[in-house]
């Protein structure tokens, strides 16, 4: 069969098929053949929490979907109109996004999602084909505004939206939580389990002033909402990254402003407003500068850069991030190997010495250890659940709970891409199937109880089973398919059902 190549390129589809796996827990005996493969609805009973989770809507799924649609009118119709709506960049790029998507976690507010394609953020700027064609969803109330955009009333134009792109209006945002959801967890400042305040407001603005003047300047970095502070703005050399001394000075002086802070984040002892603006800028560098210069590693680098160790640390602590919003080493590795960032042999370069890039300097197995464990202490866990009723009272369970939810779409996308990568045509019926018993053998088994799992894997479709397996590898990417807990479990397990059912 073909091997797929590790850097296929991202999933079209925002639902996804890591979820895929974990089924785990569902009180369902083993199939006593292959026939006997509990439905959809069965292993919905089983696995779903009682709350739904409110509507999210992937405008690009849906122009797909539905062509010459109107995009507009199909969100108004699947968003709960009594709840906020966040406007956001589809695959979990987007670092402005990502500031707000954490903010309103952190807060535990229930809100509508609608996911949108990003504009712009191309090698020169111009606009994609899908763009041209008006065929990548972008509702027409976001015409000429950037991600991302909240809205607490929905209208009929943009007047209502309140914007977060950018580091001035974010934090303007930012700022504007605590008033809007009063009775949500507050940021801005936090309040201590002594209801006293954890830190002051003039500490967190203090915070956010420092990240704009440490960040690399915008006349030298590339502006990209998706690769950030990463890459040289001159002409002609904007896919070169930025220095390693900038990179090392920016941390440097990361580090030292840590190093003022009372405790480990960065107003204090309590994770607040200022730790949202600092996030996606840490996280990303943690997993990608190491791709962009030979042992430039910051997550695990203690001596040199101990404060921000200590951030990263204090960080797996905070529900929000840690269950939901915080990326994974393979996934960071992965957005630098899409165009324009880091470019194939067939992309010009309008300076002639620059040639192709060539391979990344950190391999995917390097990333993953310097990036580090993307587990979450049960504890931590429990206290998301309990802001958030509609998630599943563990990661695996979550992870199963994501592919009943999408197992329409997932199989859809499976049978389209092993048609494009020259695999055998499958039929629905029969990767539905498959999927089910992939679902429900692993519901039953543990990494510590190899022998059922073997058993159970050697009643796999030995044609379809590998190849579900190779799709779910290729296209994972966390945080925009399900948080880093559940995808650590679902990698490991995919690692050894593989091992099985080839």
């Amino acid at each position: 069969a073909m091997r797929v190549p590790t850097h296929a390129s991202p999933v079209v589809i925002h639902v996804l098929f890591l979820e895929l796996l974990f089924a785990s827990c569902l009180g369902l005996s083993a199939p006593s053949s292959s026939t006997d493969v509990p439905s959809w609805p069965e292993l919905s009973k089983a696995i779903l929490p009682s709350t739904p989770p409110p509507p999210t809507i992937d405008c690009f799924v849906e122009a797909r979907r539905n062509p010459g649609a109107n995009i507009d009118a199909t969100v108004k119709s699947k968003i709960h109109p009594s709840l906020p709506t966040l406007y956001r960049e589809r695959n979990g790029w987007c670092v402005h996004s990502a500031r707000l998507w954490l903010a309103l976690e952190a807060k535990g507010v229930r809100y509508n999602t609608v996911l949108v394609e990003a504009r712009g953020d191309t090698y020169d700027g111009s606009p994609t084909l899908e763009e041209q064609q008006g065929t990548d969803g972008r509702p027409e109330r976001l015409a000429g505004l950037d991600l991302p955009q909240l809205c607490l009333i929905s209208g009929e134009d943009n007047s209502d939206l309140l914007s977060g792109a950018g580091d001035e209006a974010c934090t303007s945002l930012l700022q504007s939580l605590d008033e809007l959801f009063p009775g949500a967890f507050p940021l801005w400042p936090p309040i201590n389990n002594y209801d006293a305040l954890g830190c002051t407001s003039s500490d967190i603005s203090a915070a956010t002033r420092a990240f704009m003047d440490t960040a690399p300047e915008s006349d030298v970095c590339r502006q990209s909402s998706r690769a950030a502070w990463l890459f040289c703005s001159e002409e002609g050399y904007r896919l070169d990254p930025l220095s390693r001394q900038t990179f090392e000075k920016v941390l440097d002086d990361t580090d030292n402003l840590l190093g003022k802070s009372v405790g480990p984040f960065f107003a204090g002892n309590i994770f607040s407003a200022a730790d949202v603006f600092w996030s996606p800028l840490l996280e990303r560098y943690s997993a990608q500068l190491p791709c962009l210069h030979k042992d430039l590693i910051v997550k695990g680098n203690s001596v040199r850069w101990p404060h921000i160790n200590e951030w990263y640390d204090a960080m797996n602590n905070v529900p929000a991030y840690a269950c939901r919003i915080r990326g994974d080493g393979p996934s960071w590795r992965k957005v630098l190997y899409r165009e324009p960032w880091w470019p194939s042999e067939e992309t010009w370069h309008p300076r002639d010495t620059v040639g192709p890039k060539g391979e990344l300097k950190a391999s995917e197995d390097e990333v993953v250890s310097m990036f580090g464990d993307t587990n979450a202490e049960d504890c931590v866990w429990e206290s998301y659940v309990k802001s958030h009723p509609h998630v599943a009272s563990s990661s695996t369970n979550e992870a199963a709970a994501c592919l009943v939810r999408n197992h329409e779409q997932i199989t859809f996308d499976m049978i389209k891409w092993s048609s494009e990568w020259g695999y055998e045509e499958y039929s629905s019926h029969d990767v539905d199937k498959e999927l089910r018993f992939i679902t429900h053998s692993l519901s039953i088994s543990n990494d510590d109880n190899t022998d059922e799992m073997e058993a159970q894997a050697q009643l796999h479709n030995e044609s379809i089973a590998p190849i579900i397996l190779e799709y779910l590898q290729d296209r994972m990417c966390i945080p925009r398919d399900m948080g880093a807990p559940s995808a650590s479990k679902l990698q490991r397990i995919l690692k050894t059902i593989t091992h099985f059912a080839t």
